[in-house]
């Protein structure tokens, strides 16, 4: 059978491709720009075509023969600037490829989302898979972003398609060292010496891959779920890569106020640089405060067997990645003095 992963260079995507290989599966995989650097044996299993999901003769290319796709694609930015981008991609180029793949008579849609998408409440929250009550709660436009996309995925079910969502929380695993979730580790590496006082869900992205896996293999049809490993505070998760790095745990609380005075430089600087995007912004400072839970009770009743991987695991293979400088996966650059 057919499958094509969208966002085969990301940090799911990558991992995802990697795994249908050992299932021996024909991927054909995505890219815009290049292609990655992947094991012999999993790149020899891979087709990639190069499509964008803004262009929809590229996109209907791509397409051809699939029958089931594997929508990891998006962009995910916290930053002002980024707000139209996240738009068309999240929200535009999904709807593309939802009318692509009822056009084109694709049999399963397996979509991922976020936690962001279900909002959060200003106070300490736990949230499962019944909490979509989009008045109440607040959203970024990242959020909002992934929300409009997944109303897409259920036009695209009402009007037939088979689908399936995904909402995983922080995802946790080697990936490119500047960028994304991996980049918490190369700041905690680095000697970052704050930690903040709120809690978030977090799971290791193999967990994540061989969930959508599951689903896809399943007759499941018409559900989301939400993907987490375990909760856990900001400081306990710094102070855990930071002993499988053997570094010093960073020791200071950030305050709120703090927070927004280093946004308030990185916004500054990106007004003078096109290519520079603000790691920490107020959206970050202030979700990074907030104490929310998220409970994956629903997809655990669907696979009683399932058992997400402990988060100390997690880190520890993260970390060891990183320092081996293995880089089977989509680029994980070499750490300079390793």
């Amino acid at each position: 059978m057919s499958v094509l992963v969208t966002g085969g260079t990301g940090l799911l995507g990558s991992h995802l491709i990697a795994y249908l290989a050992k299932q021996h599966q024909a991927v054909r995989a995505i890219y815009r720009t290049h292609i990655p650097a992947l094991p012999a044996e999993v790149q020899e299993q891979v087709e990639w075509v190069r499509a964008d999901l803004l262009d929809i003769s590229s996109l209907r290319e791509a397409l051809h023969g699939v029958e089931q796709v594997y929508h990891c694609a998006g962009k995910v930015s916290f930053a002002r600037k980024a707000r139209r981008e996240l738009m068309l991609v999240n929200v535009e180029g999904t709807r593309h490829l939802v009318d692509l793949c009822i056009d084109m008579q694709v049999k399963r849609l397996v979509h991922v989302s976020s936690v962001a998408a279900l909002g959060r409440g200003e106070k300490e929250q736990h949230i499962d898979d019944d909490c979509r009550q989009p008045e109440q709660v607040h959203r970024s436009a990242y959020g909002w972003s992934k929300y409009l996309g997944e109303m897409e995925v259920w036009r695209g079910w009402a009007e037939g398609l088979q689908v399936v969502i995904v909402q995983p929380t922080i995802l946790l695993g080697p990936g490119h060292w500047h960028t994304g979730s991996p980049a918490l580790f190369k700041r905690i590496y680095d000697g970052f010496p704050f930690y903040s006082k709120g809690v978030n869900g977090f799971v290791d992205v193999r967990d994540v891959v061989r969930a959508m896996y599951l689903l896809m293999q399943s007759s499941i049809n018409g559900e989301a779920f939400i993907l987490n490993g375990d909760n856990w505070s900001y400081q306990q998760l710094f102070t855990t890569i930071a002993h499988n790095f053997h570094r010093s745990a960073p020791r200071y609380a950030a305050n709120r106020w703090m927070g927004y005075v280093v946004a308030a430089f990185q916004q500054i600087k990106s007004w003078f640089s096109s290519q520079y995007e603000p790691v920490v912004t107020l959206e970050t400072v202030h979700t990074s405060q907030l104490k929310v839970y998220y409970e994956p009770q629903k997809f655990l009743r669907y696979f009683p067997d399932f058992q997400f991987t402990p988060l100390e695991k997690t880190i520890a293979y993260t970390c060891e990645a990183f320092l081996n400088n293995q880089r089977y996966l989509a680029a994980a650059p070499l750490l300079t003095g390793v």
